[in-house]
C-alpha cells in the first residue's frame, strides 16, 4: 500500500518533484534594498531558467536577504515579490 502525496504534491498531480528554491536580492522595503528592480528581476529569471533547464518541476520564491523582521512582510516587498512571480511564470 502506496502512502497518500502531501496536499502541494496532490495539487501538482505528481508523486515526488524537484523544487528549486529562487532567493531574491533584498526587496523594496526592506532594510537592504537597493534601488535595482531590474536587477532582482534579471537575477530571479536567471535562476528561475537555470533550475528549469536543470528539471525543476516546480519553482519556490523567497526572500532570505531582505534582513527584515521575519514577523511581518512590507507592503512593497510583497508586491514586488509579486511582480517578480510574474515575471518568472
Amino acid at each position: 500500500m502506496s502512502a497518500t502525496p502531501p496536499p502541494f504534491l496532490q495539487f501538482l498531480g505528481v508523486s515526488r518533484c524537484c523544487l528549486g528554491a529562487v532567493s531574491l536580492l533584498p526587496l523594496p522595503g526592506s532594510p537592504l534594498y537597493r534601488p535595482d528592480f531590474a536587477a532582482i528581476q534579471a537575477r530571479a529569471e536567471q535562476e528561475a531558467l537555470a533550475f528549469a533547464s536543470g528539471g525543476a518541476d516546480a519553482l519556490l520564491l523567497e526572500n532570505p536577504f531582505d534582513g527584515a523582521d521575519e514577523d511581518r512582510l512590507d507592503p512593497a516587498a510583497a508586491m514586488a515579490l509579486a511582480l517578480v512571480a510574474r515575471r518568472v511564470a
